[in-house]
């Protein structure tokens, strides 16, 4: 059986732009995901060692968003998925919205990308 872990509103530092003096600077972007998650076991044993436990996935992206520095928004929201369907043997998909707020014509810019275990080998 499967079921649907949803985070939002994940505000996030991220070193994120097509050119060097925009990467020169973190900046704020707000991250969705939607897991969706094996739930056999944790619904049989009520433990949270069975399951993905949303402050671990919430701490995964913090720290991968650290470390990491992307030119596109978008290989930002695959990466992110890729990195959360490994580390996670719950997690059979993922889709990953991430919210961009530097336009100054519009309000901002968003992406979402959905990845699953086997879009990421």
């Amino acid at each position: 059986m499967n079921g649907e872990l949803k985070l939002c509103g994940i505000r996030q530092s991220v070193r994120l732009g097509c050119d060097l003096e925009e990467r020169r600077h973190a900046q704020i972007v707000t991250i969705d995901l939607s897991l969706n998650l094996k739930v056999d076991a944790c619904i049989k044993s009520d433990e949270l060692k069975d399951t993905a436990d949303y402050a671990a996935v919430v701490g995964a992206v913090e720290r991968f968003c650290r470390e990491g520095e992307w030119k596109l928004v978008e290989k930002l929201a695959f990466d992110l998925g890729s990195e959360l369907t490994t580390a996670f043997s719950q997690v059979l998909s993922v889709t990953v919205t991430v919210h961009k707020n530097v336009l100054c014509a519009a309000k901002g810019a968003t992406i979402t990308v959905p990845v699953t275990r086997e879009t990421t080998n």
